[in-house]
């Protein structure tokens, strides 16, 4: 029983910071995106567009 409730515990934690990581990305894309920056731009910032 117990196991089945921390289970359920990490799914709904799991599932809760998915959503809180889209929610404040999206935010953070849409004030970049109104300071003229774009998507690729941002990733290249943060260094996902660069090759290794």
């Amino acid at each position: 029983m117990m196991n089945q409730l921390t289970e359920n515990l990490e799914i709904a934690l799991k599932e809760q910071r998915h959503d809180f990581v889209c929610s404040s990305l999206a935010q953070v894309m849409t004030f970049l995106e109104k300071q003229g920056f774009t998507f690729d731009e941002v990733l290249d910032g943060l260094g996902f567009l660069r090759p290794c």
